[in-house]
């Protein structure tokens, strides 16, 4: 099965992509998340004013033409989405792609579509001037840390963080 591309509809998608954002974000979280349990993580999320701050930050990006944000579907229902933006380190003669957020819902999951996505990705980045795509994903999220491998991804750094209570 095929899915249809389209540009972000922000009125229309809104709901649609919080919720797949706050799962994408469950997913690469740390332990603690986890233990909470999905329904406590997304809850607590939802209680904060991270969603509108995230929701703002995609509308933002938006408006760079380079800058790519849309929904995967089907004729009846969302596949997916994807958010990637640009940005330009002229010391370095860079112009960096970066992966926000690629996500496909569990009804669509192993079927290829997320690797079609990624694709997508690297053919609209290279052709808006791209010279370097990166994504960052959670320890934890085997399926996007298998994705991004198969890919060509090579892992370039770690982070470490400590809790303290």
């Amino acid at each position: 099965m095929e899915f249809k591309i389209r540009n972000i509809d922000i009125v229309k998608d809104k709901d649609f992509i919080l919720d797949c954002h706050c799962k994408t974000n469950f997913a690469s979280d740390s332990e603690w998340a986890v233990q909470m349990g999905y329904e406590a993580y997304a809850r607590k999320w939802f209680s904060t004013n991270q969603p509108n701050e995230f929701f703002h930050a995609l509308i933002e990006s938006m408006a760079d033409p380079r800058n790519i944000a849309v929904v995967c579907e089907t004729d009846h229902e969302y596949v997916g989405y994807l958010w990637v933006r640009f940005t330009d380190v002229p010391e370095y003669n860079l112009t960096i792609a970066e992966v926000d957020d690629i996500v496909i819902v569990d009804k669509w999951r192993k079927k290829g579509f997320a690797a079609q996505l990624l694709e997508y990705a690297e053919k609209r980045c290279k052709q808006a001037g791209a010279t370097v795509l990166r994504s960052a994903t959670g320890i934890n999220n085997i399926a996007s840390l298998n994705l991004h491998q198969k890919a060509g991804f090579k892992i370039y750094r770690v982070e470490l963080r400590n809790y303290y209570k």
